[in-house]
């Protein structure tokens, strides 16, 4: 595993849809192994049966993670960290879209 994208979230599943779907429409499978990670933060909308749903739907491994309660943005981001698996690690807010296809190699030059 390379990348290791992580999305934490409170609700606001409309948000979340854009991201993760720009996410995938965005970046280069055969280019960068990557898994997705969206941690639902104390989400009490649909976000969890969203990204139910993308993943059976995806080759791409999305990984659900669901806390009960909202535990701040931070500890959000940590959870992720800790369920990654790749080498490099990305944290995008839930209301980020990602607009071309070399993003990920623009992180990475530098």
């Amino acid at each position: 595993m390379q990348v290791s994208i992580i999305i934490p979230c409170f609700n606001h599943i409309g948000f979340t849809r854009k991201c993760v779907q720009s996410v995938l429409d965005c970046t280069d499978f055969e280019k960068y192994e990557y898994e997705i990670i969206v941690v639902a933060n104390g989400c009490d909308d649909d976000t969890e049966e969203y990204v139910l749903g993308v993943q059976r739907s995806n080759k791409i491994p999305v990984v659900l993670c669901s806390n009960k309660e909202a535990l701040g943005a931070g500890e959000a981001i940590n959870t992720g960290i800790r369920l990654s698996r790749g080498e490099y690690i990305v944290t995008l807010n839930n209301d980020c879209v990602i607009l071309g296809r070399h993003w990920l190699d623009l992180l990475r030059e530098p």
